[in-house]
């Protein structure tokens, strides 16, 4: 798995694809943003610098016969 199934399958840009877990019936997806996407929401520079993290949770559809989820 790569970044370009996460592209080509669900339409996710700007990402880059770390690893991949297999947790039961799951694919868990592990990802982080790409520097050419982090950009500061209120003018678009660049040059922004964050305060701190957040993990997200996606459900999205299946992929043949497992679920994933994109996450931790």
């Amino acid at each position: 798995m790569s970044t370009s199934i996460l592209y080509h399958a669900f339409g996710l840009k700007g990402i880059r694809h770390t690893s991949t877990h297999f947790k039961s019936d799951a694919l868990i997806f592990r990802a982080e943003m790409t520097d050419d996407c982090i950009r500061c929401p209120k003018c678009g520079c660049r040059q922004a610098s964050f305060k701190g993290q957040k993990t997200r949770w996606f459900f999205m559809s299946r992929i043949g016969r497992k679920k994933w989820h994109a996450g931790p």
